[in-house]
């Protein structure tokens, strides 16, 4: 009964917590955080380390070009999350990696490598809980120019997460960079604050032939300010998506792609998205182009 009372709420009240949440959001400063991509909502092993899929193993690839001014900023990833088999119904286990690489230039990368638990335990047929930790390292390297040397630093760092997943909604909530490491790669010290994450998602049928999904990703660091992130996807014929994303200040990103190409039991999904600088208040001429690739079975 508590269950299906939540359903009921959330389906009336989740779009409108999306017209609200943007007025609360004081602003944003990314310099610190993880890496962020405006197909966020496409892996969000990126944000929490619990499960959020109930398929047995989920490959995803994404890449980040910045054009415009900050042209040769470089984001990609790497993520691969199997499930663990078990004779358990009410419980399953899930093992995954992470790899990152930011080039801001050709003399400055950031790099973060790490391995990942999760465990789901299933409250009904239609919702489950899970729970996740990663642990791992991140490295900060300059390269040497002819006018000043290069140096590199590394650290550990983790990240935990909790996911309520239904059959219409999900609602998680993590904290990333738990450790606080430091790094001072040439005498300059980084350091990488705690952050807040709280995410929801909402997925209801327009009609049969076409599905609207909302986003919604909240973020608070330490010693910055908020952050704020809301998407809504359509996909159409169980096929085609597009729709787009806002970032508090930092702009709309328009997206498109194919979902769910069924290869014998395997599913491909393929989206690229492009960053327009509309709405974006903070770095005029920060555009950049973003290609995301999904594997599933």
């Amino acid at each position: 009964m508590l269950i299906c009372s939540m359903n009921c709420s959330l389906k009336w009240y989740f779009p409108l917590l999306l017209c609200i949440l943007p007025f609360v959001s004081n602003g944003q400063n990314g310099s610190l955080m993880p890496d962020v991509y405006g197909q966020f909502f496409q892996n969000y092993y990126l944000i929490n380390p619990a499960n959020s899929d109930t398929s047995s193993l989920v490959l995803h690839l994404g890449h980040k070009s910045q054009l415009g001014v900050f042209r040769g900023v470089r984001q990609t990833y790497f993520d691969a999350n199997f499930r663990i088999k078990s004779k358990k119904s009410n419980s399953r286990h899930c093992l995954g990696i992470q790899l990152f690489n930011n080039s801001e230039g050709d003399f400055f990368s950031k790099n973060r490598a790490y391995g990942r638990y999760s465990f789901d335990i299933k409250l009904s047929d239609s919702y489950f809980l899970s729970a996740g930790l990663s642990v791992g390292m991140v490295s900060y390297a300059f390269k040497a120019t002819q006018s000043s040397a290069g140096g590199s630093d590394l650290t550990y760092d983790g990240n935990i997460g909790l996911w309520l997943v239904g059959t219409h909604f999900k609602i998680g909530t993590s904290m990333q960079q738990v450790f606080q490491g430091k790094l001072s790669p040439i005498g300059q010290t980084f350091e990488l604050t705690r952050q807040y994450n709280l995410n929801a998602s909402y997925a209801f049928f327009i009609n049969p032939n076409i599905q609207l999904t909302t986003h919604a990703w909240y973020k608070h660091q330490q010693k910055t300010t908020n952050d704020l992130q809301v998407a809504a996807i359509i996909t159409m014929q169980k096929l085609v998506e597009f729709g787009g994303s806002y970032r508090y200040q930092k702009g709309l990103v328009l997206m498109g792609g194919l979902k769910d190409i069924y290869i014998g039991t395997s599913r491909i999904s393929i989206a690229m998205s492009y960053s327009t600088g509309v709405l974006n208040t903070l770095a005029k001429g920060d555009n950049a182009v973003e290609l995301f690739l999904k594997f599933s079975r």
